[in-house]
């Protein structure tokens, strides 16, 4: 299971440029053909990114907005997961994005089919940061208390999304499915924040998995060539 931006490519300023090298598309091809292999790649990127670059290659799964979306291996078809949610909240969150979009040069927002996200990697770095930390205030005040989402911080954005949704929810789901809910001889999760951790947790609740994953835990991989 293999996050996207930050881990497969680089954190760059325009998030359209962040594409997979060609190294990077052999590789998962490479992986994903093998049959003893089931290979996932769980993004927040949204459907349309992921089936742009990755989609060609069948045996590969994907999960866009962070578990919203999932696309089986060998599948063109697009499952939304967060179908029956109230998404009354997105109006909400607009508007405090808006608000601090237009207050904060070089941010920008990213509307996604169920997450929103806020970008401030373009703004003067100090300057963004503490209007993501006003953002952040407002959303938890007005927006968590009263609608079932979650604010998110990643590396230079916030986003807003279903509170059941995350990357230890598609995990877990995966994991349950393969062979009929045969445990893995192994698993590899590979992220490049906190927000990828999520990947794990699930696994440490496996008694047969606990003290591999417990040891795997502590490890860091300091740079995306080293994966």
């Amino acid at each position: 299971m293999f996050d996207y931006d930050g881990t497969l490519t680089p954190i760059v300023k325009d998030p359209q440029s962040a594409i997979p090298s060609d190294r990077v598309l052999r590789t998962l091809k490479t992986l994903a053909a093998d049959p003893r292999n089931a290979v996932w790649i769980i993004s927040g990127r949204d459907q349309a990114f992921l089936d742009e670059w990755m989609g060609h290659i069948p045996e590969l799964g994907l999960s866009a907005e962070h578990g919203c979306f999932i696309r089986m291996p060998r599948s063109d078809n697009w499952q939304n997961l967060a179908e029956t949610t109230d998404m009354g909240w997105q109006k909400e969150v607009m508007e405090i994005y808006q608000h601090f979009t237009e207050r904060t040069q070089g941010s920008f927002i990213e509307r996604k089919k169920v997450a929103l996200t806020w970008h401030y990697r373009r703004a003067d770095p100090e300057y963004g940061a503490f209007q993501a930390r006003e953002c952040r205030k407002q959303l938890e005040e007005h927006v968590s208390k009263t609608w079932d989402v979650e604010v998110m911080a990643g590396k230079a954005n916030l986003e807003v999304r279903p509170r059941f949704v995350n990357k230890g929810f598609i995990a877990t789901r995966l994991v349950q499915a393969y062979e009929d809910g045969k445990v893995p001889e192994f698993i590899l999760c590979s992220g490049d924040d906190f927000t990828d951790e999520g990947m794990l947790f699930p696994f440490l609740a496996t008694p047969k998995l606990r003290h591999e994953l417990l040891l795997t835990y502590l490890r860091y991989v300091p740079c995306l060539e080293e994966i």
